[in-house]
Order: C-alpha cells, then sequence, then structure tokens
C-alpha cells in the first residue's frame, strides 16, 4: 500500500495504467488542487504534472492510444491530453 501524498487538497480520483505502449505501468491520481499527476509505480516518483482551471472529479485513460480523460466541475466537456 503506498500514500499518495503530492496533492496540496483531497484526491478525489485515481486511475491504473498496468503498462503503457512504453512497458511503464503508471498511477494517475486528480484532486481539489486541479492538478492531474502521473506516477511511475517502479519508484512512485511523479513524472508528470497537469494543471486545470477548477478541481478534477473523474479521470480514465485510455491503453490503446494513451489519452487521458478528466472531468473538473466548472469545464463543461472533458479534456484529452496525450501521455505519450
Amino acid at each position: 500500500m503506498r500514500e499518495v501524498s503530492n496533492h496540496q487538497k483531497t484526491v478525489t480520483c485515481l486511475t491504473f495504467d498496468g503498462a503503457n505502449g512504453a512497458g511503464k505501468r503508471r498511477l494517475l491520481s486528480g484532486g481539489l488542487d486541479q492538478m492531474v499527476k502521473v506516477y511511475d509505480v517502479a519508484d512512485w516518483k511523479v513524472v508528470h504534472t497537469m494543471r486545470y482551471t477548477a478541481p478534477i472529479l473523474s479521470i480514465a485513460i485510455s491503453v490503446r492510444i494513451v489519452l487521458l480523460s478528466s472531468v473538473s466541475v466548472r469545464e463543461t466537456s472533458s479534456r484529452l491530453s496525450s501521455l505519450r
């Protein structure tokens, strides 16, 4: 078990990428601090951070095309970001 402590506010969602195209396993977290963090689970370091304009409520990833979809409170549509 691990603690995700890189957020400044409550973590609201997590998703796990078991093996992306590069063969790396990643955990993604979203929080009320308007941030999505991408962790490499080999060493639990943050490898990417994305800032949004509102708190993150939900995240999902597409394994085949390596995209992140996130939904925040103020945005009326989801945002897609490439994880490559």
